[in-house]
């Protein structure tokens, strides 16, 4: 009974050895798994945020390049709103001539006299601003000229209507 019990213990001992192998190569094969798989996420994690930054660097860029845009734009719009000041004021500087020039022929009709230093308007200075220009005088004579034609007009369709 001896022999039977020591030669099943003797092959439970074989049989733990080698589980006990066994174990030890599974474990040193886990550890090595365990180090690729970290290695990998190293390398997943350095890949990431080199993407990322290429991705940051990329959205960086084409913010700043939006931003150059609508600074282009802007700069155009203050070119536009600068543009259309100058004209507003070249504008209004002509239509302060014509009304000076209306005022002077006005008071020169009335009495025959060159009035221009008493007009209602405005004094008269000896600044060249204050003097219609050739372009100035061309476009008020048109306009003295179609509005006799618009009386001349009105006077023929009352003169028909009686």
């Amino acid at each position: 009974a001896n022999t039977v019990l020591e030669s099943r213990l003797l092959s439970v001992t074989r049989a733990q050895t080698r589980l006990d192998a066994e174990v030890k190569h599974l474990q040193k094969e886990t550890a090595n798994i365990s180090t690729i798989l970290s290695d990998k996420n190293a390398q997943f994690q350095q890949d990431s945020n080199v993407q990322s930054n290429s991705v940051i660097k990329k959205m960086i860029s084409n913010i700043s390049t939006m931003t150059g845009t609508i600074d282009q734009i802007q700069k155009k719009v203050n070119d536009i709103e600068s543009k259309y000041d100058k004209t507003l004021n070249s504008f209004e500087g002509r239509m302060n001539i014509w009304e000076k020039s209306i005022d002077t022929q006005f008071w020169m009709k009335m009495d025959g006299t060159n009035r221009n230093s008493m007009s209602l308007r405005t004094p008269n200075t000896t600044s060249r601003q204050n003097t219609p220009n050739q372009s100035d005088k061309k476009d008020y004579m048109k306009g003295v000229s179609l509005g006799q034609t618009l009386q001349h007009l009105n006077m023929k369709e009352q003169n028909a209507v009686l």
